[in-house]
């Protein structure tokens, strides 16, 4: 074919194509038109059900469009100056408004501060305010309408609700919560709450006790064996032959070696007599760390430590943590001759004093986790010979030879020393993780001389379900040491011994 014929075929193609469109479009145009025509009869039953499904939809979006409209209308009328360097939230009337006290000023009359940042602020904060009939809102995240209300109006509403007729000493953040659902607003809403629950006396007469560490882990610094020994009493036991009701226990802090003697009746004549025997067997330690029971601070006690020059520390009251070591000690003790006195076809838990010599060759021998040596070695250089090794003729039984036993125990004597600095050692590393575990959960507090407290009780008499669990205030009157104080009451006279920061809690005028 020739080339005009091509074009002439082509161009002839491309008009029937455009042709067809436009009768395409001429359909489409004239079908769209008949709907509209028809468009309310064409289908009733469809649109009655739509109608039925989200009419209620309809209105609703309808009625919140309308109250958008009307909130646009009015911002663009009213525009609010919020100010908060001069003056955050000014009591008075609007000027040129006559609104309530709280409400801001409008900014016609020249409320925007001359800094450019900080009028542009305030431009943009102001979009959340409106006024309507002479008052101010703001509107909540939620879309409700807040009242703004002065910071006195403001707080004695809190105080209504925290305490009033219908309170129930609620926290700060419900009775703030309780203040917006109601329609009120004010900027200090929240640090007005926070106060007001702080100083309301009766929720701090009865506030829950802070079980978080306030102070990180004070350990005791290990010199060498026999320097520093805990003191404590256990007790009562059930009466065994002799009239052995209680036990005196003592540890060293160093190679955990520990001590025990039943006595009849716990006095300061017999807590003297039984360190008597561990100085004339182990020598005079450096200090002594125990609590405040009678047997340990009565003159007899004092006056025997002081003729030796040892020095007694006295732990916080009713805070067994302060001599943790000898404590654990107490336990250990208590558990093993739990064990032992069972019986449940012959039970008598009298037996314990015959028990005990028992369960305190177990803990010497034992190797201790701190030092990674069990106290008899530490102390006497060798392990124990024990039963089962004599019974079932272990290595060491089989190669002991009489004639080389003086040589061998010069050798562990030598190896002593290296031993203990070895344990020292060990121990410190204990100690460090210790600390680490312990100071991951503190939340530090602390108090000054002259702060007012609440102390803890610690009497159980005449207690009932509504009793405080506090009572005080009392003055702190010295710092003994990090996390101990000294008391006195507000007429001055001082308080016995020393507190612990666990047991108190600071007070609020």
């Amino acid at each position: 074919m020739a080339p005009a014929a091509r074009r002439s075929h082509g161009g002839g193609a491309h008009a029937a194509a455009a042709q067809s469109d436009d009768r395409r479009r001429r359909r489409a145009a004239a079908r769209g038109e008949e709907g509209e025509k028809k468009g309310g009869d064409a289908s009733p039953r469809v649109a009655g059900a739509e109608e039925g499904d989200g009419g209620r939809r309809r209105q609703a979006t309808g009625g919140r469009r309308r109250l958008a409209d009307e909130l646009r209308r009015a911002l663009r009328k009213e525009k609010i100056g919020i100010r908060e360097r001069d003056g955050p939230w000014r009591s008075g009337s609007m000027a040129e408004g006559g609104g309530r006290g709280g409400a801001h000023p409008k900014t016609s009359g020249c409320d925007i501060p001359h800094d450019k940042d900080e009028a542009e602020r305030i431009s943009r904060r102001s979009k959340l305010y409106v006024m309507h009939e002479s008052e101010l809102y703001k509107k909540s995240p939620s879309g409700i309408l807040q009242r703004c209300v002065s910071l006195e109006e403001g707080r004695q509403l809190l105080k209504d609700i925290h305490s009033g007729i219908c309170g129930n000493h609620a926290a700060a953040r419900t009775i703030v919560g309780k203040a917006y659902r109601q329609g009120f607003f004010w900027p200090t809403a929240v640090s007005d709450a926070d106060k007001i629950v702080r100083t309301c006396e009766g929720c701090q007469f009865f506030a829950r006790q802070i079980h978080l560490p306030a102070q990180e882990l004070q350990t005791i610094p290990l010199s060498w064996p026999f320097a520093v020994w805990g003191l404590d009493m256990v007790g009562p036991f059930k009466k065994a032959v002799g009239g052995y009701t209680h036990l005196f226990v003592a540890i060293d802090k160093f190679s955990k070696w520990i001590e025990a003697k039943p006595v009849v009746t716990i006095t300061a004549d017999n807590a003297r007599d039984f360190f008597i025997n561990i100085v004339h067997r182990f020598g005079v330690p450096n200090r002594i760390i125990t609590d405040n029971g009678t047997q340990f601070t009565g003159g007899v006690f004092k006056d025997f430590c002081e003729d030796f020059g040892i020095k007694i520390c006295y732990a916080s009251v009713a805070h067994p943590m302060s001599n943790g070591q000898v404590e654990r000690a107490n336990g250990m003790i208590l558990q093993g001759i739990k064990a032992r006195v069972f019986d449940r076809l012959r039970p008598y838990a009298g037996k314990w004093v015959q028990q005990l010599p028992s369960v305190l060759w177990s803990l010497r021998t034992t190797p201790s986790r701190a030092t990674g040596q069990s106290p008899f070695f530490l102390v006497y250089g060798a392990e124990a010979m024990l039963p089962s090794e004599v019974e079932f003729e272990s290595l060491r039984f089989r190669n002991f030879r009489e004639e080389r036993y003086e040589e061998d125990r010069v050798d562990d004597l030598h190896r002593l020393e290296e031993a203990r600095e070895a344990a020292l050692i060990r121990s410190a590393r204990y100690l460090q993780g210790l600390r680490r575990y312990h100071n991951r959960n503190v939340r530090s507090r602390a108090f000054l001389v002259g702060d007012l407290v609440l102390r803890k009780i610690q009497t159980t008499r005449d207690r009932h379900k509504l009793s405080p669990l506090w009572e005080g205030p009392f003055i702190i009157s010295e710092v003994t040491r990090p996390g101990s104080y000294r008391l006195k009451r507000e007429d001055g006279t001082l308080v016995d011994n020393s507190w612990n920061i666990e047991h108190l809690r600071r007070f609020y005028a």
